[in-house]
């Protein structure tokens, strides 16, 4: 059943144009001319979604929109405005409207914001089961599974993807599941926004020819020629220079890129995937990122939330991490205790899921066993961050229920041992320097604790 959509705008060209292009992408069309009747008309046909202007007689758009939204509070609303400017459109957007357009917009642009709030309706209103062969998306929480029944229904359009979330979070794991659950040919190419410097951004974006500055000696394709047929992925958008946003914007409107010193341009066939750690609302309210690539890259957004705030999710990761790394590295598999479960659920995991897996695999690699021992000789070793505290506090408490002090003050000392023999790759004569006593009582101490 096709989606219905309703277009109101006093101007009867404007009126003609978007229905031309609605009903050829397949929609059912009422329309109206002015914001009274284009809220009759909302109650009376229910459609799936508004396509209305701001400025019309009897009622503007804003109004109307306020009444709707009474009525239906789910039904997305476009805004179309003639003054495009950024107060008028974070405004609109701020008022509840799902995305606006700018007159005069050109016919790729009106299609792309018609296909972002088809794709939203369609996540929204399908159910779709996840597929077998998503094997590195783990988690069970409410928050990831609905992510992974998204990245399951968004992989069959070819819609932007942004995702957003903190450093560590999976980000580039589900981009590709986005990919692999497509029926995109091609490659999955990933481009790092803040790991390139600005002056050789364009060129590893789009390519140059041969002879195109000096040093070009051979022609060069683009991260975007090399991901035709496939998806390219743009992680840490927030990072991408401010000179080449229009440029990129340019490309991902009309899928067509010119390599530097190219007498002609390339069209290509690719899905546009970016992801960051910044806020992009706030870096666009303080002029550093445009307007309008938010909006050609926020088509549908996934937002991953930090590690802290699914707990459920740490379990069946450590289970997870425990199993791959053990046969990476010919490893027995381990499974931890409730001491060290507990913990791990107790901790704020900074650095989210890579950290995580990093303390799974030091454990595994150099201590062959997951322990609250380990687990703070780790921390140890990590006392950099924020909430190191945190975590060693924590881990007094979890001994203290069951330890006696003496067996504490021991645990603590080994620890500390441990932790010098790693830093100083096992030399016993500078470990026993660094912590001030003889190489015969550390020698002693090894054997009595019985460190390797």
């Amino acid at each position: 059943m096709p989606y219905k959509v309703l277009i109101a705008d006093d101007e009867k060209n404007i009126v003609d144009l978007l229905q031309d292009i609605a009903i050829k992408l397949g929609l059912e069309v009422v329309t109206a001319f002015d914001g009274r009747q284009a809220l009759n008309v909302f109650e009376e046909h229910k459609p799936d979604f508004v396509l209305m202007d701001i400025s019309m007689p009897v009622m503007g758009g804003m109004q109307a929109m306020e009444l709707m939204k009474q009525i239906n509070a789910e039904c997305p609303v476009i805004l179309i405005t003639a003054f495009g400017t950024v107060d008028i459109a974070i405004e609109a957007i701020q008022n509840g409207a799902f995305e606006y357009i700018v007159k005069p917009s050109s016919l790729s642009e009106i299609r792309e914001v018609i296909d972002k709030v088809t794709s939203y309706l369609t996540i929204i209103r399908e159910e779709v089961l996840l597929p077998q062969n998503t094997k590195k998306l783990v988690g069970v929480s409410a928050s990831m599974q609905n992510i992974f029944k998204t990245a399951a229904k968004i992989a069959k359009t070819d819609a932007t993807v942004l995702i957003t979330g903190e450093s560590g979070n999976g980000k580039q794991i589900i981009a590709e599941t986005i990919h692999n659950l497509s029926s995109r040919q091609g490659k999955f190419v990933q481009i790092n926004c803040g790991s390139i410097p600005e002056n050789l951004m364009e060129s590893e974006l789009f390519g140059f020819n041969k002879g195109a500055f000096s040093g070009a000696v051979t022609s060069k394709k683009g991260r975007f020629e090399l991901s035709h047929k496939g998806t390219l992925f743009l992680d840490e958008i927030g990072e991408l220079p401010k000179s080449m946003q229009s440029k990129l914007l340019h490309a991902i409107q009309e899928r067509v890129i010119t390599p530097i010193g190219a007498p002609d341009s390339i069209p290509l066939d690719l899905r546009i995937i970016a992801a960051t750690n910044r806020n992009l609302d706030d870096m666009v309210n303080k002029g550093l990122f445009r307007l309008d690539l938010y909006h050609r890259l926020k088509v549908i957004h996934i937002h991953v939330p930090p590690l802290r705030e699914r707990k459920d999710d740490i379990e069946p990761l450590i289970n997870h991490f425990i199993s791959m790394l053990a046969k990476k590295y010919n490893k027995p598999v381990h499974t931890i205790d409730k001491q060290v479960l507990q913990w791990c659920k107790n901790y704020s995991w900074p650095g989210n899921i890579r950290e995580l897996k990093n303390l799974i695999e030091r454990m595994i690699l150099l201590d062959n066993s997951i322990t609250c021992e380990n687990i703070f000789a780790y921390h140890m070793h990590n006392s950099s961050q924020a909430d190191g505290v945190y975590s060693l506090n924590t881990l007094i408490e979890q001994l203290l229920k069951e330890k006696d002090f003496t067996q504490i003050i021991k645990f603590f000392e080994k620890s500390v041992i441990e932790y010098t023999l790693l830093k100083y790759d096992g030399n016993r004569s500078q470990c026993s320097k660094h912590l001030g006593i003889s190489r015969r009582s550390l020698l002693y101490k090894i054997k009595e604790y019985n460190i390797e």
